[in-house]
């Protein structure tokens, strides 16, 4: 299962929305379609687009992520 990098740019914000997720479908261009359709669906007309990146299990990003996954479950 890959992890993702989900951005989202909005009208609103100076900065993106941001967030890593592990998520079980490996097919990059469906797992963009569906999170464009939930933010098209909760921002409506101040999304400005959306990126998806799929990131190494190996990177510091993905390393942290699932530190602070455990720490939670503690």
């Amino acid at each position: 299962m890959p992890y993702y990098r989900i951005i989202i740019w909005t009208k609103r914000r100076k900065l993106p929305f941001q967030g890593i997720r592990l998520i079980g479908n490996p097919n990059i261009n469906a797992v963009h379609q569906e999170y464009s359709q939930q933010a098209h669906a909760k921002y409506r007309e101040n999304l400005i687009d959306v990126e998806v990146q799929m990131l190494s299990k190996l990177s510091t990003a993905v390393k942290l992520f699932e530190r602070k996954e455990m720490s939670k479950k503690d």
